[in-house]
This record gives C-alpha cells, sequence and structure tokens, in this order.
C-alpha cells in the first residue's frame, strides 16, 4: 500500500480524472478508450520499475554506531511519474485528438523518466561514498563471525532461533542479507534490535563487509547465494539450517560445500549417509539443540477440572512435490474430533503458511473452527506470537508434520500424532515418524488424547538418536572461531563466481 505522500494524491487525482474522462466521453468511439487504457498501463508499469531501479542504489545499514544513512527513496517519485501519465491522457481525453497535445503528453513524460533516471544517478554515486563509512563502522565494531541469509524475506524466523545461543556467546556479530527489503524488514524485529544489519546488493559488495576480524560464517537456510559467500575460503563456513528434520533441505548435496556441518545428533548424520549424500566425518559436529533448554520432559501437571492441551503445529505447503507434506488441508475433521472430545487446541501454523492465499484461506478455516468452539483455544495470531518452548510446555500432546517440530517435540516425552494419507513407503522415507502415532482418520485422535491422559509416549523408544545431551553448541562455535581455514586455499572474490540457482527456498 502506497504512502500517503505527494506521490499519492497525484496518483489518485490522475486515476480520478482519467476515469471522469473515459466516462464523459463514451459516445467518442473505442479509440479514447484504448487510449485511456494504454495510460493506465503505462502508469501501472512504472511504478513498481522506477521503484525498483531507485531502491538498487539505495544503502540499507542499521546497527552501526556513528552511521546515519537517508532512508530508502519512497514511492512519491514513481507515483508521481504514474499520476503524470493518468493526467496526461485525461488531459487529450478532454482536448481531443490533437498533435499538440500529444507532444505535450509525451515531453513530459519524458521528462518526468529523466528527472527519475537523473535521481537514481544521483543515488548511485551517494551509494559509493556511503560504503566506506559502513565499512569502517563494521570494522570498528569487529565482528568475529557473520549471520548471512540469501531470502528475500529475510528469513526472520530461521535467524531468530539462533540468536539466543549465538548472543550467549557474548562476541561481536553481524547479519548479512542481499536485498534491501530483507534488511528493512529483519531491522523490525525485537530480537534483532542492536545487531548490525547490512544489505549487500552484489557479490562485490560482500568485499566490504569482510572485515579483518571475521572468522567464520553461519548460514541458516540453503539459498542459491550461499554459494557466493562460501567462496571466501579464508573463512569457515557452517551450517546450521533452521530445524532438523527428516524434509530433503535436511540431507541436501549442497551442504557438502560447507567446512563444517551443525547437526543435532546421530541421526542427522545418518540421514545424510540414508539419502547417499556422502560428506567426509569430520564435517559434522554434534551440537544438541541448544533452542530446546527450555523445553520440560514428562506429562504436565494439569489443574483440576482443566482439559488436555494439544499443539497443532502444521508444517507449510512446500515449493515442489518433495516439500509438500503439509496436514493443513485435511485438518478440519481432526481438529472438530478433538474439540468433541473436550480439547483444547493451540493452533501455530508454519511462518510461511501467511505467504500464499492458499495457505492463508486454509489458516484462516482453522481458526474459524476454534472461533466458534467456546473455550481457551490460541489461535494462529496469538501461537505465532508466543515462544515455540512455552507451547511445548503448555501442551500434552502434538499433531504435526514431518518437520523439525516433530523432531524437537521428541524431547519432551509427550505422545506425538502425525496425519498421513497413507502408510506405503512413509516411514521407511522418513524415521521420524517411528517416534509418534500415524493418524489415518479423526477418530485416531482419540487414542492420541487417551495417552496424554496417561502421561506416556507409547513411541518414546524410536526418539533415540535425534537429540545428543553431550553436544555442546558454545564449545563447537569457539572451536571455528579458534581454528583457521585451510591456509592452502586463497579468497575467491565473490564478485568472479558464476552460479545457478540451488534451491529456490531453504
Amino acid at each position: 500500500m502506497l504512502p500517503l505522500t505527494a506521490g499519492t494524491l497525484v496518483l489518485g487525482a490522475g486515476a480520478g480524472v482519467l476515469a471522469a474522462s473515459l466516462a464523459l466521453q463514451g459516445s467518442a468511439g473505442l479509440g479514447w478508450v484504448l487510449l485511456g487504457g494504454v495510460g493506465t498501463a503505462l502508469s501501472i508499469v512504472l511504478v513498481p520499475i522506477t521503484h525498483r531501479v531507485l531502491a538498487v542504489h539505495h544503502v540499507t545499514a542499521y546497527g552501526l554506531p556513528g552511521v546515519k544513512l537517508p532512508t530508502a527513496p519512497q514511492v512519491w517519485v514513481p507515483s508521481v511519474l504514474a499520476g503524470a501519465s493518468l493526467l496526461g491522457t485525461a488531459a487529450i481525453l478532454n482536448a481531443g485528438w490533437s498533435v499538440l497535445w500529444w507532444i505535450l503528453w509525451l515531453a513530459a513524460i519524458g521528462a518526468a523518466m529523466a528527472g527519475v533516471a537523473g535521481y537514481a544517478f544521483w543515488l548511485a554515486r551517494q551509494r559509493r561514498g556511503r560504503w566506506p563509512s559502513v565499512q569502517q563502522a563494521l570494522d570498528n565494531h569487529g565482528p568475529q563471525f557473520l549471520i548471512y541469509t540469501g531470502r528475500k524475506d529475510g528469513g526472520a524466523y530461521q535467524i531468530e532461533q539462533w540468536l539466543g545461543p549465538l548472543k550467549d556467546l557474548q562476541v561481536p556479530f553481524a547479519v548479512i542479507t542481499r536485498h534491501n527489503e530483507a534488511a528493512d524488514s529483519l531491522h523490525k524485529r525485537p530480537a534483532l534490535a542492536g545487531i548490525p544489519l547490512i544489505a549487500c546488493l552484489n557479490t562485490a559488495e560482500l568485499d566490504k563487509v569482510i572485515a579483518p576480524t571475521v572468522r567464520a560464517v553461519f548460514y541458516v537456510n540453503s539459498v542459491a547465494s550461499n554459494i557466493n559467500m562460501v567462496s571466501y575460503r579464508n573463512l569457515t563456513h557452517v551450517y546450521l539450517g533452521h530445524g532438523d528434520s527428516d524434509k530433503e533441505i535436511s540431507a541436501h548435496p549442497v551442504h557438502a560445500m560447507y567446512d563444517k556441518i551443525f547437526v543435532a545428533g546421530q541421526a542427522a548424520i545418518e540421514r545424510y549417509h540414508a539419502n547417499n549424500v556422502l560428506i567426509p566425518e569430520e564435517k559434522f559436529a554434534i551440537v544438541g539443540r541448544p533452542q530446546l533448554r527450555g523445553a520440560e520432559q514428562g506429562p504436565r501437571t494439569r489443574g483440576p477440572n482443566e482439559p488436555i492441551t494439544v499443539l497443532y503445529a502444521p508444517t507449510w505447503l512446500g515449493y515442489n512435490d518433495a516439500s509438500t507434506l503439509s496436514s493443513l488441508a485435511q485438518a478440519g475433521p481432526y481438529i472438530e474430533r478433538l474439540l468433541a472430545v473436550g480439547a483444547r487446541i493451540i493452533f501455530r501454523p508454519h511462518p510461511f503458511s501467511s505467504k500464499s492465499p492458499e495457505e492463508r484461506r486454509l489458516v484462516a478455516g482453522v481458526d474459524e473452527l476454534l472461533i466458534r468452539h467456546p473455550g481457551p483455544h490460541m489461535v494462529s495470531m496469538d501461537a505465532r506470537a508466543a515462544d515455540l518452548m512455552r507451547l511445548f510446555n503448555d501442551s500434552d500432546a502434538l499433531i504435526t508434520d514431518v518437520s523439525s517440530v516433530l523432531v524437537d517435540y521428541t524431547v519432551t516425552d509427550k505422545p506425538i500424532g502425525v496425519i498421513v494419507q497413507t502408510d506405503e513407503g512413509q516411514v521407511e522415507r522418513y524415521p521420524s515418524l517411528r517416534a509418534a502415532q500415524l493418524l489415518h482418520s479423526p477418530t485416531d485422535a482419540d487414542d492420541l488424547v487417551r495417552c496424554a491422559q496417561l502421561g506416556r509416549n507409547p513411541r518414546s523408544e524410536h526418539a533415540a538418536g535425534y537429540h545428543d545431551p553431550s553436544g555442546t553448541f558454545e564449545t563447537a562455535v569457539r572451536e571455528v572461531l579458534a581454528a583457521d581455514a585451510t591456509p592452502a586455499l586463497a579468497t575467491v572474490p565473490a564478485s568472479t563466481v558464476d552460479t545457478e540457482a540451488i534451491t529456490s527456498e531453504g
């Protein structure tokens, strides 16, 4: 949505005048309508194009002491351009088919576009002049490691799950993104307050953020642009991921390019072998899941007449056939069955479930079910805002899909259910399902509730190997920071690397 600026007013005025002109010219023939349509289409196209051109030349950096950069170019510039196009089209409609008006209209649009081009050129010069101050401030900050994310949306939830353990190290670090909008989005997250955030829009700018103190880079996803940073072979590159699960991304062949792969337990290493991903054993470091430190083990103490609480935490719909593992579309009858037996529901969908219209519709459907049934249920908006470990501790059982939530919840020793359509090859393909009760129909949820009432997980013996309590994340990170990267490999500037997409999501 456009902010209320002069550009917005011009754009709105232009659209209004054009609409009125078209109405008044209704008897003038199809030619006028076509002309108005061309002007409108031109305006719509010009707004995103000009805004993108201007944004590319803006330097985005937050959290660096002493550095104050102007805000990103606002949409008023392309809005004025689009509004001028609409007003010009309306003027032609009202003045009649005149060559003079055509010339004046084209001249106005040309002048506006020339102005945008000049503004973009000025921004480009300013960008080159602002980078030295950013680079100097980062050097003064002295980061020992970087967190890298190539996601256009920033992947906030992927970064935030590691922030606590990384902050506990009490060493300076910074977050590097590849998009201005990613840095802007992350800057709004309270968990990232005070942490330097820098957007490197091209690979050459990565050179500028490798401060002399940086020893390692940590990766929380597997997007294609990771390879640009991995090309710096004087650093140690560590893949953290954003959860341990049987999804394909948890054992992807591209992980072989990292120097170290931090895993929660032996089961994660065996997953690579089972998927024919051959990675030398010395690259793996078992660090446990530091995010689960607050998870309570065993049945929780419920108050008198307090109902069983079931956490429903489905994964998202995925980005290809292999990652399409969500039960959201089938959840309704299962939720209704749980409500019928008096269970309280906590509904926490995957963060990415807000991205597509289809998933938003499915999430809204589950929310509506809970709203229609009186009780202390927690709908998606409230559950997303809550700490996941708190939800683990406040629940008596989990219903989920093949995901990191399934694996993480095994540490609680509470019953787990997974909605499945068929048994055929599922357990063999997704071994973590052995730790869960497979729910083929809504009535199968009754058994899950009974197990929760008894305070036991009948599948707990299959949870071994997912979390190694002896793994110490802090020790592993400090060893990485203390070690030298392979001295025989020289730094390869990222700007020399030509890369194709590895994965579109991560």
